[in-house]
């Protein structure tokens, strides 16, 4: 896999896309901010996993975040096309969050808002934002 730059800011962070050099098959993202930190890592399966993530990229002030998000397609993994020997060093991951599954392949906007806030809060407690607005469990 080779990471590629969609979506690139040098002043506030960027986004890799993360693809198999075997199939070119999209397995993740990295969101790398602006600032040095930790590494969280979001674990999906389903539709709903991507409408998370695609939510979190469009903060307006997510490019500003200390650390790095990475997102991580287990269905893309799961393919026999995929091999896993060939995903890219990420470094050392402090925290993983797995999203919440959702019953086939249908979009569950129930899961993708419970998904969103699981990783707010995990990114707040780690530091990686200032956490405000975030609403509890």
């Amino acid at each position: 896999m080779k990471p590629q730059s969609s979506r690139y800011n040098p002043e506030c962070g960027y986004v890799d896309v993360l693809t198999s050099e075997a199939n070119g098959l999209t397995i993740g993202y990295r969101f790398i901010g602006a600032r040095p930190g930790p590494q969280l890592a979001i674990a999906g399966f389903c539709k709903s996993s991507e409408q998370v993530f695609d939510r979190l990229i469009s903060i307006p002030s997510l490019p500003w975040m200390r650390g790095k998000l990475v997102f991580l397609r287990l269905d893309a993994l799961d393919s026999e096309a995929t091999d896993l020997s060939r995903i890219p060093f990420l470094g050392s991951v402090d925290r993983t969050v797995t999203l919440p599954w959702t019953d086939g392949f249908e979009l569950d906007d129930k899961a993708v808002r419970e998904g969103y806030r699981m990783v707010l809060r995990a990114c707040a407690a780690m530091g990686m934002i200032s956490g405000r607005g975030i609403p509890p469990e």
